[in-house]
């Protein structure tokens, strides 16, 4: 965005795995230590770094902050600005 005289506006894309809220911790404490796992492995480090992708391994309470903030943040954007879909 820089490029375009935009240094201040910020762009992100975040992936995420979700579960309906009344999973069960024991189901998804292995699925969370699964995907940590995974994403430590040496080349999936390297095929992340190549995407310019960053994992931040947030779970809970915090994911649920981050997205909120997000909403938050791009939420006021949106409206002051009348952003459409299209």
């Amino acid at each position: 965005m820089a490029e375009l005289g935009l240094k201040a506006l910020e762009s992100e894309v975040l992936y995420l795995v979700m579960a309906p809220a009344a999973t069960p911790d024991a189901v998804l404490q292995p699925l969370a230590r699964a995907i940590a796992d995974a994403l430590q492995r040496p080349e999936m480090q390297a095929r992340m770094k190549g995407l310019d992708l960053v994992y931040e391994g947030q779970t809970g309470a915090a994911a649920a902050k981050r997205l909120a903030d997000l909403n938050a943040r791009d939420g006021e954007l949106v409206r002051s600005t009348g952003m459409k879909a299209e």
